[in-house]
């Protein structure tokens, strides 16, 4: 290893440079079998989290959390397959230490020959050995990059958790500011630093961009950052980044879009919505189709086929909930969370209804039950619907907050029951 005049690399650290392989493949093994897990395990406790309590920017932490998952997982994984192919190229040059034996017969043009007679894999090796230590620093600094731009939202969001408000909800003077602040500091960092060059601009900037530096983690990554800048042309710098945001965000979009209810882009069937003029069957909504520990649907029944003269009804109780009840009842605290629905089957509504209070397994999955009698009603198709309702009488409650806990279900009763 070169080393500069006057420069002592200690020797434990030396021999870790040029012994790192086997830890390198411990590492990147162990952290692709954990990462393929901790998807689920991550989107789970953000799920609890926006169930149970009004934490402002959930959406952001739900992206920017499997976003890092997939950074670790597509950098880790490459890596492993560059390092395994190293080992390999070490392996067939121990094998045959002599080289390359025999005449080697020059291509024609355009083609050129790439090896000599007598050459070994010594050059490559080398490359492929100094590709991994790029690939392995350059999933760090992704995913430490991508975690500090999202810290770099903490103070918005707690302003707004301060306030007592969903995040842009009513975003006021201050929420205004931090946010524009925070976009210079981005549009910044992207301009690899444009804004910290300008006379006079600097001192303007300087109180909130030191402030934003520590939020973000810049002062972890920033010298090693620039160390791979100072030592690499900027394109292949600009191309190893392009490729890894590109490949995180098709993952990341592919991971999400059915949780967060986008279009799938990458279908191009052209009647997937247009299937059947007939209301969808969501298997979220009945409860016997799920796995165990499976959350079911905001609002739903035991099965299609219901063999009872009963139909058992479960909607969940988010913390979203207790918005609903503000703007339908003020501060009323005499008002239940049952108070706040109208259910109907078959477009007659239900009176009556005796809710129970229902707890399950996991705290997230908790709310309200009840067991409406369908026994009068004949073989074949039905439909349950649930609706917020307004206060006082057995209108609908038309308020966007609501839209979580619409609902049209269907359902068959079974005509030997």
């Amino acid at each position: 290893m070169e080393q500069r005049p006057g420069h002592q690399v200690p020797e434990w650290l030396q021999k870790l440079q040029e012994n790192s392989w086997e830890l390198e493949l411990l590492i990147s093994g162990g952290a692709i079998f954990s990462l393929f897990q901790l998807t689920d395990v991550f989107l789970e406790w953000i799920n609890a989290l926006g169930t149970i309590n009004r934490v402002p920017g959930t959406f952001l932490m739900t992206i920017v959390g499997v976003a890092i998952v997939k950074t670790l997982t597509f950098g880790f994984s490459v890596h492993l397959i560059s390092r395994a192919f190293w080992l390999a190229l070490v392996c067939i040059n121990y094998v045959h230490p002599n080289g390359i034996k025999g005449r080697i017969r020059s291509l024609k043009r355009p083609f050129d020959t790439p090896f000599k007679t007598g050459e070994d894999l010594h050059h490559q090796i080398l490359l492929v050995d100094r590709f991994c230590g790029v690939v392995i620093y350059t999933t760090i600094l992704g995913a430490i990059i991508t975690f500090g731009l999202l810290l770099g939202l903490f103070p918005m969001i707690l302003w707004e958790f301060l306030k007592g408000d969903i995040w842009f909800f009513s975003p006021d003077s201050i929420t205004v500011v931090l946010l524009l602040s925070y976009l210079i500091y981005l549009l910044d960092f992207l301009l690899f630093g444009i804004f910290r060059k300008i006379p006079i601009l600097s001192y303007l900037v300087f109180p909130f961009f030191w402030i934003y530096d520590r939020i973000t983690l810049r002062l972890l990554f920033h010298r090693s950052l620039k160390l791979l800048i100072s030592n690499t042309k900027w394109w292949k710098v600009a191309i190893t980044f392009i490729v890894l945001i590109v490949v995180v965000l098709v993952s990341t979009y592919s991971t999400l879009y059915r949780r967060l209810h986008w279009p799938y882009v990458f279908d191009s069937r052209e009647m997937k919505w247009q299937l059947a003029d007939g209301p969808y069957l969501g298997f979220r909504s009945y409860r016997k189709s799920l796995n165990e520990g499976e959350l079911p649907d905001v609002v739903s029944i035991q099965s299609e086929i219901v063999t009872t003269g009963y139909l058992h009804v479960f909607i969940r109780y988010f913390k979203k909930a207790d918005l609903i009840k503000q703007e339908i009842h003020g501060a009323d605290s005499s008002v239940w969370f049952s108070d706040l629905f109208l259910v109907a089957v078959d477009d007659s509504i239900q009176t009556n209804i005796k809710w129970h209070p229902t707890w399950n397994a996991s705290l997230e999955n908790i709310g309200i039950s009840a067991m409406i009698r369908i026994d009068h009603l004949g073989p074949g198709e039905h439909i349950l619907q649930v609706r917020c309702k307004e206060k006082g009488n057995n209108d609908v409650f038309e308020d966007p907050l609501c839209e979580m806990y619409y609902a049209d279900i269907p359902f068959w009763r079974d005509m030997y029951n």
